[in-house]
């Protein structure tokens, strides 16, 4: 009996000394057995990459580095054949370990296809904490992911992936009420929406998980509060000191389609919208009918100005022309000054941006992409 006892302590002993910085996991419907690792260093976001190669659906991986990381597998698998090339849905078709201290962790998964369909992990509450948000989060990832394979129309795709984003940015924000002392809160906090969104949610969180090695995430958001405050301020500064409190929209001579110059000022007295495109954005061109439809809509009452920029004349001209754009359509040149620049001079974010102008010249609101709210705008200010 003392001998029995005696044994077991023994292998107890071995079993605890046994190797901590260890990630093992046993993925089931494997149908090519290499797997690319990206590692993630949390303090200074460094990257480091490897490549494994699983035994039967089983890879073991000896961590190298002691600091706080985010270890994920990318099965080769989950890269899809399009044509012109390949692509891979990122967060739908890998898998995600955390790993903050010297523990070992094992998780089991599961592709089907190109998608991981199922997650769970142990060794720390973080990674089942990750586990179980996966169940849910996961899905959402691939609905998005498969959305971009179907033959819909362009309005169709927007509203279905907007909901299907709505309901991730819920799922997020959900679990930060609940679990505002639980590590992987700081790590959703990406998911909750606008900056706004982040700002409010962090302020959630317990000052045990602001303390944590997710620290680096708070200090982003403070940095990013800074830079709106600093932006905001000299926004203010240049309203009140240059060009006073009513300051008009800036003012651009440019080329039309016909060779003649148009004068935005020209305008003065109307409502004008303004589309800053680009013959190369799908989501610009795809817009573009429903845009056709209001200016139909509400002629005479307002203009828009068609405003193409980084684009070749001869494509933009063709464009206008085959889809028959029955407003005002001007050239923002390449190679002119930076001062000059219309992306510039506005503050261009991305491709398509409605700039609503009131009579006055001045702006009324801004939209980055073709969001419903600019057409019920549209409605509310026409009407």
């Amino acid at each position: 009996m003392k001998k029995s006892l005696f044994i077991i302590t023994i292998l107890s002993m071995l079993s605890a000394c046994g190797p901590r910085n260890l990630i093992s996991g046993h993925i089931e419907g494997l149908t090519n057995n290499t797997i690319a690792l990206r590692i993630t260093l949390i303090d200074n976001n460094e990257q480091h990459t490897d490549t494994l190669v699983a035994h039967n659906g089983k890879i073991t991986y000896t961590t190298p580095y002691d600091e706080p990381a985010i270890y994920t597998f990318y099965p080769a698998q989950g890269v899809q054949k399009i044509e012109g090339g390949t692509r891979r849905f990122y967060g739908c078709s890998d898998i995600t370990i955390f790993r903050f201290d010297n523990e070992r962790v094992r998780f089991k998964a599961r592709m089907d296809s190109l998608f991981v369909t199922s997650f769970t992990a142990r060794g720390s509450q973080l990674n089942k904490d990750w586990g179980n948000i996966h169940s849910s989060y996961n899905p959402l990832l691939i609905q998005s992911a498969l959305l971009q394979s179907e033959d819909i129309p362009y309005e169709q795709y927007t509203e279905q992936k907007q909901k299907i984003d709505e309901d991730m940015t819920h799922l997020c924000q959900d679990y930060i009420r609940q679990h505002p002392d639980h590590l992987i809160s700081a790590y959703l906090l990406s998911g909750t929406g606008s900056l706004d969104d982040m700002i409010e949610y962090a302020d959630l969180i317990s000052d045990e998980v602001r303390n944590s090695p997710f620290s680096v995430i708070f200090q982003n958001i403070e940095t990013q509060k800074e830079k709106r405050l600093k932006k905001q301020q000299k926004e203010a500064t240049n309203r009140m000191g240059v060009v006073g409190t009513d300051a008009a929209t800036p003012d651009f001579t440019l080329f039309d389609t016909n060779g003649n110059t148009f004068s935005l000022s020209s305008l003065r007295g109307k409502w004008v919208v303004l589309d800053f495109w680009a013959t190369w954005c799908g989501p610009c061109i795809a817009s573009m009918p429903h845009l056709k439809e209001y200016y139909q809509k509400y002629a005479g009452k307002f203009e828009v100005v068609g405003v193409v920029n980084d684009s070749e004349e001869a494509a933009w001209e063709k464009m206008v022309k085959d889809m028959e754009l029955p407003w005002i359509n001007v050239i923002n040149p390449k190679g002119v000054a930076e001062e000059k620049d219309l992306t510039n001079v506005y503050d261009i974010k991305g491709f398509p941006t409605y700039i609503i102008l009131n009579k006055e010249g001045k702006i009324h609101k801004e939209y980055l992409g073709a969001q419903p709210d600019f057409y019920k705008e549209l409605d509310t200010i026409l009407k």
